[in-house]
């Protein structure tokens, strides 16, 4: 892992829908966080169009989506690493 992780109070595994989720959750608390995972978007980005996501009538596409989840959990403080 190129990164020294130090100094967060959540760690939250994974790249998927859940792991950007909780990202924005910790970040409301205001606490600082880390998301580390190796395969960005999981399941939702591999499995093409969304067609039941909260929030949208249209069917939208997956890494799209996740793209979005991503770059908003990133906006609200929590930090990244691409790694396993």
């Amino acid at each position: 892992m190129s990164a020294k992780i130090e100094n967060y109070e959540v760690l939250i595994a994974g790249q998927g829908a859940a792991a950007f989720a909780a990202g924005l959750y910790v970040a409301r608390y205001q606490m600082k966080s880390i998301i580390i995972g190796e395969i960005f978007g999981g399941e939702t980005a591999t499995g093409g169009l969304i067609e039941n996501y909260p929030g949208y009538a249209e069917v939208v596409q997956g890494p799209w989506l996740m793209d979005q989840m991503k770059e908003q959990a990133k906006a609200v403080g929590t930090e990244l690493i691409e790694d396993h």
